[in-house]
């Protein structure tokens, strides 16, 4: 009989990031709560209509933690973006643990007054 030789892989915990999502008459804003992220360690990408939010934790295991209650390694989160944003427009920021992306809307998409003739 063959021996399998077993590998140990340490589990990553996934977390949804809490998101706040707001609309003006110019963008959409996306206010994502990343604690422990860093800006190296994060990655905002748009794929086939999808805005991916990727983030990273990087924990020093060394420490000897007296309490710990945050298990979070990584953050993932996924949002289908609709025809009116602007995909070549769309910024990213993280300061203080929160990512703030602004979703610019299309020109035909933002609100105008019409002129009326008569």
């Amino acid at each position: 009989m063959k021996k399998v030789e077993r590998y140990k892989r340490r589990a990553y915990y996934t977390t949804k990031p809490r998101v706040d999502i707001f609309e003006d008459d110019t963008s959409i804003t996306i206010l994502a709560d990343l604690p422990g992220v860093k800006t190296e360690d994060l990655s905002v990408e748009v794929k086939d209509n999808i805005l991916s939010i990727d983030g990273k934790v990087n924990r020093n295991d060394t420490q000897n933690y007296i309490l710990r209650e945050i298990d979070t390694e990584r953050y993932r989160r996924e949002f289908v973006l609709t025809p009116i944003v602007d995909q070549t427009g769309i910024e990213a920021e993280l300061k203080n643990g929160v990512l703030r992306i602004t979703l610019p809307k299309i020109k035909e998409a933002t609100p105008h007054k019409i002129k009326i003739e008569g």
